[in-house]
């Protein structure tokens, strides 16, 4: 009989417990639902991010794209005022020369 009773103790005990227990996840499940709320939101952020950030990345490309071709533009106008002013030169030291035969 004493056994029965050890094991009836023991029984509302575990009973106790698991009441406890389901108690304790009552509580925790509305933070769960804000923390799952939390977690679609931020993947729909983050999702939003990594367009912004392709979108971006396409941009900076255009850019240094541009700009490269920029620069190119930059090299042949430099060249090409070279080679004017050296023209320039020939014409004016051909001038000079001109007026100086006749003189």
């Amino acid at each position: 009989m004493e056994a029965l009773m050890a094991l009836e103790e023991k029984v509302k005990a575990l009973v106790l417990y698991a009441k406890g227990l389901n108690d304790q996840l009552q509580a925790l499940k509305p933070e769960n639902n804000l923390l799952k709320l939390e977690n679609s939101e931020l993947k729909a952020e983050n999702a939003q991010l990594v367009e912004s950030n392709a979108q971006l990345t396409i941009q900076l490309n255009t850019l240094k794209d541009s700009m490269l071709l920029e620069t190119d533009q930059v090299h042949e106008l430099k060249e090409e005022r070279l080679v004017t002013r050296s023209v320039l030169d020939d014409l004016i030291k051909s001038i000079d020369s001109i007026v100086e035969n006749e003189n």
